[in-house]
């Protein structure tokens, strides 16, 4: 009777277990999909009972010596955290939108990222994380192969390459950030399997190639320029870690031919993005135009100012000359408010209103400008600390002891601050789904240092009757 209780339990564990890797899957894929806020709810909320309740009952012992390790990334987070509740009721001059714009868009991902950094501790072991990893990816490469499957037909149709297609999210720049987040998870395997001669994920060579293909696949269609300046970051970021990792091995052939395969890709990425959209060639002119802010306002209101020409008579290029320009005014603006004005998604719009008295909506299309004059010097200063942190955590893992969750770790937040200079990617469901993977990563990490050394953190099995290291 004993053992029966014990085996029902153990298949209970099993199924919740399971349940909760089929939970994540559904919820990265519903994430960037518009009007469906109350099931993300909903799941995030099933997801963080479960993982806490598994957690709970799989680890019984180095809890300690686990946050010990992570002591310097969460201890930035929680002075961030302070920060910019200080900022929003001591400073903001509204305190109660910045308030509301902490609920959504910090403790929200706050959630998220307890549920990610839960996770390895809920599912132990490496098949778990390796199942988890696939999870995530097959989430990503639904969005990425209906992009394609838009793309190609479009192209088929109209014989234009200008795709800018939105795939299932509300535009075509959340569906390039969900092909580049697929592009870093590939990346990360493709350095891990050349260095150390193994494999995270468990498909083939080829395979691997054809998903490669496909991810900057929809890096094309989507036509997003900040997107692909991201990949071209990614790119360089993995090939310099990747020579790095092996600079005693740089004569052999395959790693030489790995290192020109990593710097060629997006050199055709671009080229190919460059001839198929026309915008490229008028960024240079536009960019002086849009530095000059006090003739040229259109960056104010565009119902109201004129849109600037360029010595041809042309328009300027629409996009490059806004984002220049808001950039410029927004660090003016942070400049002006070095304490911060309050933290909130649209924080431009209400700085520019207060300042100009008009523009009082929108926001800077760079995520660090915006987050310097939401939250200040200091909270700037914070999160760029709390981002080195754990990049510096991913590149000393790599030193002692090369693994995919450090490779991915190092490419995630690398390629995550570049996209914050250019793009306001600190909101919504891009914020939450980096949270939630960086989380995870770093935890998985430390978990993999204590399973190196002592004191170990202790995990039992679903009957309780063994005790196993990690991995």
């Amino acid at each position: 009777m004993l053992i029966f209780r014990h085996s029902g339990w153990s298949l209970a564990m099993r199924k919740l277990e399971a349940a909760t890797l089929c939970l994540i899957a559904v919820l990265f894929i519903l994430w960037p999909i518009p009007h469906t806020i109350t099931a993300r709810d909903a799941l995030i909320l099933v997801l963080l009972g479960l993982v806490t309740y598994l957690a709970y009952a799989n680890v019984h012992d180095g809890v300690a010596d686990l946050i010990s390790q992570l002591r310097v990334p969460i201890g930035i987070y929680c002075a961030f955290s302070i920060w910019i509740f200080v900022v929003a009721v001591f400073i903001s001059d509204d305190p109660r939108w910045s308030l509301d714009e902490i609920r959504g868009q910090w403790f929200k991902p706050a959630i998220v990222a307890t549920i990610g950094g839960l996770l390895p501790l809920a599912l132990p072991g490496s098949l778990w994380r390796r199942r988890v990893v696939l999870a995530i990816l097959s989430a990503f490469l639904v969005h990425v192969v209906y992009v394609d499957w838009v793309g190609f037909e479009a192209l088929h149709r109209t014989g234009s390459a200008q795709i800018r297609a939105s795939g299932l999210t509300e535009g075509p720049d959340k569906s390039s950030y969900l092909a580049n987040q697929l592009v870093m998870f590939l990346l990360a395997e493709v350095v891990f399997r050349t260095t150390c001669g193994r494999r995270m994920l468990p498909v083939s060579t080829l395979t691997l190639s054809l998903l490669m293909m496909a991810s900057l696949s929809g890096v094309f269609f989507t036509s997003s320029r900040n997107g692909l300046m991201e990949i071209v970051f990614g790119f360089l970021l993995a090939c310099i870690v990747f020579l790095s990792m092996n600079r005693s091995r740089l004569r052999r052939p395959v790693v030489a031919a790995v290192a020109v395969l990593l710097l060629f890709i997006p050199v055709v990425q671009g080229l190919l993005a460059y001839e198929a959209d026309g915008r490229w060639r008028a960024v240079v002119d536009t960019i002086p135009i849009a530095l000059d802010t006090e003739t040229n306002k259109a960056w104010l209101d565009e119902q109201k100012y004129p849109l600037p020409k360029l010595q041809n008579g042309t328009n300027v290029e629409v996009s490059t000359y806004y984002r220049v320009a808001w950039i410029k005014e927004g660090a003016i603006l942070a400049l002006e408010n070095p304490l911060g004005s309050g933290f909130g998604r649209n924080v431009f719009g209400r700085a520019r209103m207060q300042k100009y008295g008009e523009g009082g909506t929108g926001y800077s299309h760079s995520g660090l400008i915006d987050l310097a004059i939401g939250t200040g010097i200091p909270g700037l200063i914070l999160w760029a600390t709390f981002l080195v942190s754990l990049f510096r955590m991913a590149y000393s893992e790599l030193i002692v002891s090369p693994n995919y969750h450090a490779l991915l770790l190092l490419l995630m937040v690398g390629s995550f601050g570049f996209r914050m200079l250019v793009d306001s990617v600190m909101r919504d469901h891009m914020f939450q789904t980096f949270m939630f993977v960086i989380a995870m990563l770093a935890t998985t990490i430390a978990l993999e240092r204590s399973a190196q050394g002592k004191p170990t953190l202790l995990v039992t099995d679903a009957i309780g009757r063994h005790k196993a290291q990690y991995p």
